[in-house]
């Protein structure tokens, strides 16, 4: 832990004392949380470092540590202007890794994205993992991803994810085979019923083909889900028995 706060800090000649046990305690040696509170403890000026010494600006008794990666995590977010956390919010939905097109194409202000894109990224939120052919961006872990999306109401999820499949429909309607995936799972956490059922079971077609069938299996269960989930109609009877047998297909 305090080799990894050392390397964070750029502080090879001096580290208060203490600090780097209460940081071990808090965080148990888990790396990307060791890092995450050594840049909040910067960030809110705890610690400030001159000439490769660390020094606190008040005394280690009184510091008190984030509780979880989450708490931190979220401290970092709530320190963005407005504008930009909802851009970020509206890249949690699109994945960890997101196209910078597909983001324009939910964006109210898609002109105003270059700028927000740059602040989170000075934040060490995300970073751009990608400039051809298109710009793309990445997450700067899982956890970061996960803590945004929460923020978000559960039916905000739902419309959002609606937003991004039809996005994707009109971005690659040229080649729509190699986003089923991505469309069946967008699809299949919004409230476009119909479209949840027709793109899990094209997905699921994809992956029986090349006999990927664990995937095959549990995007045709998805669809049978979705199914079932609704008043069943004559159409989606018909419908459940031919997903049922492809699914009894893929299990064999």
């Amino acid at each position: 832990s305090e080799e990894m706060i050392r390397h964070n800090w750029k502080a090879s000649r001096f580290l208060p004392t203490g600090l780097c046990a209460l940081i071990h305690r808090r965080t148990g040696g888990n790396p990307f949380f060791i890092e995450e509170i050594g840049n909040a403890l910067r960030e809110e000026g705890t610690v400030v470092i001159r000439d490769g010494e660390a020094a606190l600006t008040r005394p280690v008794e009184s510091v008190r540590l984030p509780e979880t990666v989450h708490a931190v995590i979220q401290a970092r977010v709530d320190r963005l202007g407005a504008e930009a956390r909802e851009a970020l919010r509206l890249a949690s939905v699109i994945g960890r890794e997101f196209d910078r097109r597909l983001l324009e194409a939910i964006h109210p202000a898609p002109q105003r994205l270059p700028g927000l894109l740059e602040e989170i990224g000075a934040a060490d939120l995300a970073q751009q993992t990608r400039v051809l052919p298109q710009p793309g961006y990445m997450f700067k872990h899982v956890l970061t991803q996960a803590v945004v999306y929460e923020t978000l109401l559960h039916q905000q999820r739902k419309e959002l994810h609606g937003r991004v499949g039809a996005a994707i429909e009109r971005l690659f309607a040229e080649r729509l085979d190699e986003h089923y995936e991505a469309l069946a799972h967008h699809y299949g956490l919004s409230a476009e019923t119909e479209k949840a059922i027709h793109y899990l079971e094209l997905a699921g077609d994809k992956a029986a083909e090349v006999f990927s069938l664990r995937e095959a299996r549990s995007h045709y269960w998805g669809a049978i889900e979705r199914i079932d989930a609704e008043p069943l109609t004559v159409a989606r009877k018909r419908r459940r028995v031919g997903l049922a047998l492809k699914l009894a297909k893929a299990s064999y």
